[in-house]
């Protein structure tokens, strides 16, 4: 059975593949570099992850305009990631 995915999903999959390549917290423009997406849907897909316990934040000053200075997968985002990758 194939997988259906919203657009958010599908930008959250990608967050999550490289962050699990990088291994280590990655900044905005660092996670723009790597996925392509832009500002926003980064936000989204980060906002989706973080609701879902899958990542961490971390907020200081001079973030904008992403809602976050670093993030960084959790073990439910190596999850998420795998189910997903497994499903693909």
């Amino acid at each position: 059975m194939k997988l259906i995915m919203t657009p958010i999903e599908k930008d959250a999959y990608l967050v999550l593949e490289k962050l699990e390549d990088n291994r280590q917290p990655v900044t905005g423009p660092q996670i723009q570099e790597l996925t392509g997406l832009s500002v926003d849907r980064i936000n989204d897909a980060v906002d989706y992850l973080k609701s879902n316990e899958a990542l961490s934040t971390r907020v200081y000053l001079r973030c904008v305009p992403f809602n976050f200075s670093t993030i960084s997968v959790e073990t439910k985002g190596r999850i998420m990631y795998q189910k997903v990758k497994e499903q693909a």
